[in-house]
């Protein structure tokens, strides 16, 4: 069942971080991996993460319906607290307001991926060189 930013937002307030098995950002993704790496020491991220990762679960869900193959997310929302124990030291990157994913694609190369997106003309930005993963921001 797909569930709005407003509704996963309102549930999480309460509940953050767990969210029911089966609530849907997107068709194939669900607010668990929105926030999968996320602890409840880290806070209840603002609304407006919510309705970032919506807008980047849209794009996300193109490219996972267009390659025909099952993608698994490695990070998506990472907030402040988080952002520092993954020793990054980038004080604005989109993970800290839901607006980047870290991914592969089963059956395809890194490379491959980002090139089938770029030929996707999608708004998103496609960071290079990544190993191991591919990253999208919007």
């Amino acid at each position: 069942m797909i569930v709005s930013a407003l509704d996963a937002y309102s549930y999480a307030y309460d509940y953050f971080p767990k969210f029911p098995w089966d609530w849907k950002v997107a068709d194939n993704f669900t607010w668990k991996e929105v926030f999968a790496n996320e602890i409840m020491t880290d806070g209840t991220p603002i609304l407006e993460v919510f309705e970032n990762a919506v807008q980047l679960a849209k794009q996300l869900q193109i490219i996972r319906t267009k390659l025909g193959k099952p993608i698994h997310v490695h990070c998506w929302v990472r907030q402040v607290k988080h952002n520092k124990r993954a020793g990054s030291i980038a004080k604005r990157s989109p993970h800290i307001n839901g607006r980047a994913v870290d991914f592969h694609v089963e059956g395809m190369a890194d490379s491959d991926v980002r090139k089938k997106i770029l030929e996707m003309n999608l708004p998103v930005r496609i960071e290079a060189n990544t190993n191991g993963w591919v990253h999208i921001d919007i």
